[in-house]
């Protein structure tokens, strides 16, 4: 069976504190394409969820291995009937890829596509300044 850490990161996207109390974990992981992190559940006294906010950023590793990383985009309890036991903190959040992925600009009018003609480092600082703004540069 797989080991799985899920790790809390720093806003420069060092390591800060490992989950260890985690109930159930469900992300998809997609190749060319967004991935998502479905749920994670968390009991409801763990010493973690008032660091679950909004944009923390949020990486899971397989075996030591990076397998997700991305953002919490939403939060909440979930409280079954039982309630409070069994309460549990629900967290949920996308890839990077998306962030990528909403600042990519549609072609010109008149072209089918964007082209660049230049020196080979300056078309790829182009394309990565016109898809992702002008901080990636």
């Amino acid at each position: 069976m797989a080991d799985y850490e899920i790790w809390l990161l720093n806003a420069d996207n060092s390591r800060w504190r490992v989950l260890t109390a985690w109930s159930h974990l469900l992300f998809h992981r997609v190749v060319n394409g967004l991935g998502a992190l479905e749920e994670l559940a968390i009991p409801a006294n763990d010493w973690c969820i008032p660091f679950l906010a909004l944009n923390r950023r949020i990486l899971i590793l397989r075996d030591g291995d990076p397998e997700w990383g991305g953002r919490i985009q939403g939060e909440g309890w979930s409280l079954p009937a039982t309630s409070p036991e069994g309460a549990t903190y629900a967290v949920r959040g996308l890839d990077h890829a998306a962030y990528a992925q909403w600042r990519i600009l549609k072609a010109t009018a008149g072209t089918a596509y964007d082209e660049g003609n230049d020196h080979a480092d300056d078309v790829a600082k182009y394309y990565v300044r016109r898809n992702l703004g002008t901080s990636a540069a």
